[in-house]
């Protein structure tokens, strides 16, 4: 008998819908009879509360081989057969541009699990000394600058990107939280112990970096940096205008923290300061 390949539909008596496929639905069929799937337990689960046979089983689409998953998708997606929508299936697989899905209690589930593995201290160190040994191997940075050059080729893709650095960074709650997740790396002693060699041998590889780097600390240390954006601030009584914020909290003998604070107004019920952004007063031509 000829082998029937293409995407099949089960529902269960209370009317949940499972998708499949495969090259031989005959066979697959008959293997549901003793029930041992492990990758879709919500079938599992309904074959075992009502049984196998009162199962209904029909054809839905008879196609080739490499088409199959193509459309499982689609009548996937037509029969709402993810558990999300009330379904059986745990997961949709994806065909040419469209990415697989999987339902939300399973991402939950690989999340507590992955959560569960990176507990264990052993099982971060094996997989950290895996990360190094891989990132040293030259053959392996070489073909991984490759590929991303490669990758930044497609405008799609730098536009993504970009939209993504903007929800990470473009708002204050996402800095503070980047800023805080850094934090936390940084206080593994591990982390910075590797941070810092791996600096050193920038630095000694790169003597002209390490020649910049001191001048801009000389000139950092001596106060005499200036950030060319920086807004101005004037002294509403003597007139003085100084070049930035840090300046003026300096000659008002204040934090900066607390005198830039106060400067954009977000101390209430506290003398305000005789300080404000200098704004130079354009004259009409």
């Amino acid at each position: 008998m000829k082998k029937l390949c293409g995407v099949y539909m089960i529902v269960s008596p209370s009317g949940r819908r499972y998708v499949g496929s495969s090259r031989d639905i005959r066979t697959r069929w008959a293997s549901y009879k003793e029930p041992k799937m492990s990758r879709q337990p919500l079938l599992l689960k309904s074959f075992k509360k009502y049984g196998v046979l009162n199962h209904k089983f029909s054809v839905l689409f008879e196609c080739d081989l490499k088409d199959v998953l193509f459309f499982e998708r689609v009548f996937g997606d037509m029969y709402l057969s993810l558990a999300d929508f009330g379904g059986l299936n745990v997961r949709l697989p994806g065909c040419d541009d469209v990415p697989t899905i999987y339902s939300k209690d399973l991402r939950m589930h690989r999340s507590n699990k992955a959560k569960e593995r990176m507990s264990c201290p052993e099982r971060r160190e094996k997989q950290r000394q895996v990360a190094l040994k891989q990132v040293s191997d030259p053959f392996f940075k070489k073909r991984m600058g490759e590929a991303t050059r490669e990758w930044f080729k497609n405008p799609e893709n730098v536009k993504k990107q970009s939209e993504q650095a903007k929800r990470f960074h473009g708002t204050v709650e996402a800095r503070k939280a980047n800023s805080e997740r850094a934090k936390l790396r940084m206080s593994d002693p591990i982390v910075r112990a590797h941070t810092s060699n791996k600096m050193k041998d920038y630095y000694n590889t790169n003597p002209d970096v390490l020649q910049k780097a001191r001048e801009v600390a000389n000139i950092l240390n001596s106060n005499k940096w200036f950030n060319p954006r920086s807004k101005k601030v004037v002294n509403t009584i003597s007139g003085q205008i100084f070049a930035n914020a840090k300046d003026a909290a300096n000659d008002a003998g204040m934090t900066y923290d607390n005198f830039k604070n106060r400067l954009n107004g977000g101390v209430s019920k506290v003398e305000s300061i005789n300080y404000v952004y200098y704004e130079p007063i354009k004259q009409s031509i």
